[in-house]
């Protein structure tokens, strides 16, 4: 598929809706029989649907996502030989309406109300998997080659943070952790280890067996960017803080890179406070006090960490 056409062309879904998909797989998919359809994603960048258990569609919601498509796509093949978890492989690309589609990788998102149930052995052995995973990740793909995919480094908004957001926050303790967070990355700076992040590095990018208790894949690449290592660790404080911890241990222990939790933390922290920004700028009230209660349950977690440090 010519990318570059439809990001020219800016040919997006008609409707964000069922009638509007089958429409396109009729006419762009003709082989594929659809039994069944789930809407598994309203999110940002891509309205994603489940075709018959077995597919997953992507399309585009803006004409600005388009390059990002097709950087994806790039990015993956070059990954697909250097990584030991399965990754998508874009079977089916659009021609007339911008869109991907892959087999789905099998298995469960890895949320907080799984992880707790697991054993010792499967809680290591999946912290194990995602720090080879994102050594591999990380070694595959050097800084000017992301930079020649037009890859740009994830900064924080540190300054809006604390000029828009620092004050507004509900709780004396929010704004505590929030103001601890921005000093500490602020007095300590982020100078080298700078790598190829997948960027979206949470429970609901990672395929689970429950039956195996291993990883069976990531996927969703979207928002890759170029940063710290650390930023990756901090996604999977969505999941748990004892994922986080186990497999900043592993990493570390495969890259010789600095072991301290502390930037991964305080990463995650200001991760949330730029969504409820952009959350109170798209007016998404559901997304902002989620991300507020977050916020709310690490306060715990990150004074426990802090001490911990001294």
């Amino acid at each position: 598929m010519a990318f570059e056409s439809i990001a020219n062309g800016g040919i997006l879904l008609e409707n964000y809706d069922g009638e509007s998909v089958l429409k396109v797989l009729h006419d762009e998919a003709p082989g594929l029989t659809v039994n069944s359809m789930t809407f598994i994603s309203e999110g940002w960048t891509n309205f994603v649907v489940d075709i018959n258990d077995e597919w997953i569609f992507r399309f585009p919601r803006d004409e600005k996502f388009l390059p990002i498509l097709e950087r994806e796509r790039l990015l993956l093949d070059r990954l697909r030989n250097h990584v030991s978890v399965s990754i998508p492989y874009y079977e089916f690309t659009g021609t007339k309406t911008a869109f991907v589609g892959y087999r789905k990788i099998p298995g469960e998102a890895l949320h907080k109300n799984l992880y707790v149930t697991l054993s010792e052995d499967a809680r290591q052995g999946i912290a194990d998997t995602l720090a080879l995973f994102l050594t591999q990740m990380h070694q595959a793909i050097s800084l000017n080659e992301a930079r020649s995919l037009g890859y740009e480094e994830s900064k924080i908004p540190i300054q809006l943070i604390e000029s828009s957001l620092l004050a507004t926050l509900p709780s004396d303790d929010l704004k505590r952790m929030v103001s601890e967070a921005l000093t500490y990355l602020k007095e300590h700076p982020h100078n080298e280890h700078f790598v190829l992040l997948h960027n979206d590095f949470n429970g609901d990018n990672i395929a689970f067996d429950l039956n195996t208790q291993k990883i069976n894949g990531v996927f969703d690449f979207s928002n890759a960017a170029i940063g710290h290592y650390s930023m990756e660790i901090g996604k999977l404080f969505r999941v748990h803080s004892d994922l986080a911890r186990r497999t900043l241990n592993a990493y570390t222990h495969l890259n010789q890179v600095p072991n301290s939790i502390i930037p991964s933390a305080a990463h995650y922290i200001l991760g949330r406070c730029w969504v409820i920004l952009y959350s109170r700028e798209i007016g998404n009230v559901e997304w902002e006090q989620s991300r507020i209660q977050m916020l709310e349950d690490f306060v715990d977690t990150w004074d426990e960490m802090m001490r911990s440090e001294s």
